[in-house]
């Protein structure tokens, strides 16, 4: 992309080897890096900066810096995610629970003994249906007790989960 200047002002953007025109009217082409004209000259636009972590762009304009045109983001903080919020795919999650020594066979043997009833039923299709795995479901955090597993600990390898498979946003 190239911006076409006039002195120290954008007058319009131009894309390589395309026609563009002047104020006067008049046509040129094609369009190249370092084309000028008396007051007029065409400049590459330079990318803009890196985004940093944390923030994210909610505007992008061409804008003269040290003399060239450059691409300028308009940055806005990024509210912070908490890992524990962020769900587990299935794979993920029977993965996490491998690690703590907690396997699938465990736990459908822990719902088979379950007294008969809605809770047991609502547990066979969570542990049969679910697609994914959230830290503040119920039968979770039941069948975390039940293997003796600590809400802290439980936390902590939800975010070693959801650090080791990059499941954060952004």
């Amino acid at each position: 992309m190239l911006a076409l200047l006039k002195n120290d002002t954008i007058l319009s953007v131009v894309d390589p080897g395309a026609w563009f025109s002047l104020p006067n009217g008049d046509q040129v082409s094609p369009a190249f890096h370092g084309w000028h004209a008396g007051e007029f000259r065409l400049a590459e636009v330079q990318p803009a900066e890196e985004v940093p972590s944390g923030k994210r762009v909610v505007a992008t304009s061409i804008e003269l810096v040290a003399g060239q045109p450059k691409h300028v983001n308009t940055l806005e903080d990024v509210a912070p995610v908490d890992p524990l919020t962020i769900p587990l795919p299935r794979l993920e999650f029977w993965l996490a629970a491998a690690e703590v020594s907690v396997s699938k066979w465990g736990i459908r043997d822990r719902i088979a003994d379950m007294p008969e009833g809605r809770e047991k039923h609502e547990a066979i299709a969570w542990f049969e249906e679910a697609k994914q795995y959230r830290r503040n479901d119920p039968i979770l955090n039941a069948m975390a007790d039940l293997e003796g597993i600590p809400p802290e600990q439980l936390d902590a390898l939800w975010i070693w989960a959801v650090q080791t498979w990059e499941l954060m946003p952004g």
